[in-house]
């Protein structure tokens, strides 16, 4: 979702960008072994103060979760991660390990990374590359770019199961449908628009319930506005084409 767009960041928080865009460029979880996950488990343990490290069997079933989970992250994200969360900037201060450390507890922060702190750094770092590219080379006409946008979310999903962060939805939808790759008849357009509408509803209410007003308040704005909520149908209807694309 858009949201974290929204959010100011202090100077910390963009010192911790720097440091997770570094950090992404190195070793991923798909490079590793089994015995490096390892020594991350053990390092992750000392970092929050749990006393002993899960034994083999308990460990390999957390190893096994970060594989299937977060193969596309870097081995140093985690530990930026654990570094975030103890300093409190993850907001998880009720998030307890009671001396028992597992893939439960340690997919809650990083999850929270994530949409914190890993979506910024990927679309500044983006941004960047984008801003770079403008400056040196002639703009791509639309279809071309649009193409582009396609497989780079295609591609990425396929490699993550996760949708890369800071993409051009509404290019990559416009692709498809230019194409007749999403062929929609009105009685789909209309089912999208009531499941995006409902989904959005729900995103606020949940935000207001945890008191984020910014995200509440730019929520509101795609539901009053019809451009919006067209806008956020084109990323709804793409993001469930390349679920169905990528399963079948």
């Amino acid at each position: 979702m858009i949201l974290m767009n929204m959010e100011i960041l202090n100077d910390k928080s963009m010192n911790s960008l720097i440091k997770i865009q570094n950090a992404i460029e190195t070793k991923k979880i798909a490079q590793t072994n089994d015995a490096e996950l390892m020594v991350l488990i053990k390092k992750l343990c000392l970092m929050v103060s749990v006393q002993k490290s899960p034994e083999k069997e308990l460990a390999m079933i957390v190893v096994d979760g970060i594989k299937r989970n977060f193969k596309g992250y870097a081995l140093n994200e985690f530990v930026i991660a654990f570094e975030l969360f103890i300093d409190g900037k993850l907001g998880l201060n009720d998030h307890k390990h009671f001396q028992t450390f597992d893939f439960i507890y340690l997919r809650k922060i990083m999850e929270e990374y994530k949409t914190k702190f890993r979506g910024k750094a990927m679309i500044e770092s983006r941004n960047a590359n984008q801003l770079v590219l403008t400056e040196t080379t002639t703009p791509k006409p639309l279809a071309e770019q649009q193409k582009d946008d396609y497989d780079y979310i295609l591609n990425g999903y396929k490699q993550t199961n996760q949708f890369p962060v800071g993409s051009n939805f509404e290019n990559a939808y416009d692709h498809a449908v230019n194409n007749k790759l999403i062929v929609l008849n009105t009685a789909q357009k209309k089912k999208i628009k009531e499941m995006t509408i409902k989904s959005l509803k729900s995103q606020m209410n949940s935000a207001k319930i945890k008191g984020l007003k910014i995200e509440q308040s730019f929520i509101k704005s795609i539901l009053t506005n019809d451009v919006g909520i067209k806008t956020q149908c084109k990323i709804d209807s793409f993001k469930m084409y390349v679920k169905s694309k990528c399963k079948a």
